[in-house]
């Protein structure tokens, strides 16, 4: 699958999951606040001096390179599982809740911190989901 595939598939995981945490925060008055945390502690430095809408957008953008890693992974898998696409999309997106949930300490789970453990299983269902159809769609695309 070229690079140009890739990078759909991780834009489209991306915004699924990104509407996901919006609508979760909304539903608690904070639509931006998983971002924020994001942006504020991968700018720690600077965090400080800088705007809520800056650090949002600073981890919206993190949040999207990190889906477009996760879409690497899953297509790489799909490779390795013999065109699989489910199998590959659920094992990132298992593999990457498992990491976050217990391998990530607390601080830097900014993302999900405040998520219920359901709302956690609709965010990497939500990731999961996407990956599979993405890779379905580049590869018909090819």
């Amino acid at each position: 699958m070229p690079h140009a595939s890739v990078t759909r598939v991780g834009l489209l995981a991306g915004a699924a999951t990104a509407g996901v945490l919006i609508g979760l925060g909304l539903r608690h008055g904070t639509a931006l606040q998983p971002f924020a945390a994001t942006g504020r502690i991968m700018l720690s430095v600077v965090a400080q001096r800088l705007p809520e809408p800056v650090l949002a957008f600073a981890g919206a953008a993190i949040h999207f390179a990190l889906a477009t890693i996760l879409a690497w992974c899953a297509v790489k898998l799909v490779k390795y599982a013999g065109g699989r696409a489910l199998v590959g999309a659920a094992m990132v997106a298992l593999v990457a809740w498992i990491i976050s949930a217990w391998v990530f300490p607390p601080a830097l789970r900014a993302l999900t911190a405040d998520l219920s453990f359901v709302q956690q299983l609709l965010y990497y269902s939500v990731l999961g989901i996407t990956l599979w159809g993405g890779i379905r769609l580049a590869s018909e695309g090819e």
